[in-house]
C-alpha cells in the first residue's frame, strides 16, 4: 500500500489531468479519439458529476446529466449586471467510443443564461408565449441556415413544473465540420428554456448529441430528460 503522501499525489495528477481535458473545449470533447481507456475510467472516477451535489447558480439549480461516461467542464463566473447576452454557465461533455475515418461523434449538456432588460420584463410576464414563440423560431431558423439544415422539429409550450417554459427537440444536419466539409452529420437536440419567476433572467439547458455519417444514434433522450427535468429556481 502506498504511503500517504503517494496517495495525495496520485490524486493530485488525477485531478490535473482531469481538468486539462475539461478545459480543452467548450462544445465536445473532440480529442476523446485519443483516449485510451485507461484515461477514460481515470476521468470518471475523478470527475464523475453523479458524485456530486446539486449545482447551484444565482436564482437556479441544476443536477448533471446522468449515465456513464460524462465530464463536468469548467463553470464560468456570474454574468455582469447590464450584459443582455446569452451566456455559457456551464457545460458537460460525454466520453464516447471514436472512429476517425466516420469523424467525431460527440454529445454535450450544456446551461446558459440570459439576463433581460428591465423595460421588457412586465411584457413578457404578461405573455410569456410570444417570447417562446420568437424564441422557437429563431432556434429554427439558426438551424436552418449556412452550414445547418432543419430535418424535424417538434415544440411544446407547456409549463413543466409550474415554471413558464417551452421544450423543443430538433434533429438537423451539421455540413460544416471541421475537416469533413459538406458532410451532413445529424444532430439530435433537446432542449429546455424558462424565464425565472420574477422575469430576470431566462434559463436554456441544451443536451445534444452530432453524429458522423456510418453510426448510430446512442440515444440521449432518457438522460437529457432527467437533465432538462432538474432545472429549479430559487423560491
Amino acid at each position: 500500500m502506498p504511503p500517504a503522501n503517494g496517495k495525495r499525489a496520485i490524486v493530485l495528477a488525477m485531478l490535473v489531468a482531469a481538468v486539462l481535458v475539461a478545459r480543452d473545449g467548450e462544445e465536445t470533447v473532440s480529442a476523446s479519439s485519443s483516449l485510451s481507456e485507461s484515461h477514460v475510467l481515470l476521468f470518471k472516477f475523478v470527475n464523475d458529476p453523479r458524485t456530486e451535489a446539486r449545482i447551484i447558480f444565482s436564482g437556479f439549480s441544476i443536477m448533471p446529466p446522468e449515465g456513464e461516461g460524462w465530464i463536468k467542464g469548467p463553470r464560468q463566473p456570474e454574468p455582469e449586471a447590464g450584459d443582455y447576452g446569452w451566456q455559457n454557465r456551464i457545460t458537460f461533455s460525454r466520453i464516447l467510443p471514436q472512429n476517425e475515418e466516420h469523424g467525431p461523434h460527440e454529445a454535450w449538456a450544456r446551461v446558459s443564461t440570459v439576463q433581460i432588460r428591465p423595460e421588457s420584463k412586465a411584457l413578457i410576464l404578461n405573455d410569456p408565449r410570444a417570447l417562446f414563440r420568437y424564441r422557437i423560431r429563431a432556434i429554427l431558423d439558426w438551424n436552418n441556415m449556412g452550414r445547418m439544415q432543419l430535418v424535424s422539429s417538434k415544440a411544446n409550450l407547456d409549463s413543466p413544473a409550474g415554471y413558464q417554459c417551452f421544450i423543443l427537440e430538433l434533429v438537423a444536419e451539421d455540413r460544416g465540420v471541421p475537416n469533413f466539409p459538406r458532410i451532413p452529420f445529424r444532430i439530435f437536440a433537446h432542449q429546455l428554456e424558462c424565464v425565472a419567476p420574477k422575469a430576470g433572467f431566462m434559463v436554456a439547458l441544451d443536451c445534444s448529441e452530432r453524429v458522423p455519417p456510418g453510426e448510430e444514434s446512442i440515444g440521449l433522450a432518457r438522460e437529457c430528460e432527467g437533465f432538462l427535468n432538474s432545472l429549479q429556481f430559487a423560491p
